[in-house]
C-alpha cells in the first residue's frame, strides 16, 4: 500500500469493494440485457451521484458486450484495474476537514 494510512487503506478497500460489488450485481442481473444494465446504472447515478456504483456499473457493461457467440463468457476487470481507477479518480482520499 506504498505507505498508506489506515484511514486511507481503509478508504481504498471500501470504495473498491463497493465498486466491485456493484459490478457482479449488475452482470447477474442482466446477463443477456446489456441496454437494461446501461439504462438502470444511469438512472441510479442521476439519483445518487455514487461513483463507486458508477464504476462498477460501467465496467459491468464491459463485461457484458464482451460476450460473442463464439465465447459466452466474458472479460472481467482484474482487481488491480479497479484500484487504478479509484486512485485515478483520487476515491481514496478521506475528505478535507473544514477549517473555521
Amino acid at each position: 500500500m506504498n505507505n498508506r494510512s489506515e484511514v486511507q487503506t481503509a478508504l481504498l478497500l471500501d470504495v473498491v469493494t463497493k465498486g466491485y460489488n456493484k459490478y457482479s450485481t449488475i452482470l447477474q442481473k442482466y446477463r443477456l440485457r446489456p441496454g437494461d444494465a446501461v439504462q438502470e446504472i444511469k438512472r441510479e447515478y442521476n439519483n445518487s451521484h455514487n461513483l463507486p456504483d458508477l464504476i462498477g456499473g460501467v465496467l459491468s457493461i464491459w463485461s457484458l458486450k464482451s460476450i460473442t457467440e463464439y465465447c459466452g463468457t466474458c472479460d472481467e476487470p482484474h482487481i488491480t484495474q479497479i484500484v487504478a481507477i479509484v486512485r485515478l479518480l483520487v476515491l481514496d482520499k478521506p475528505p478535507l476537514k473544514k477549517s473555521t
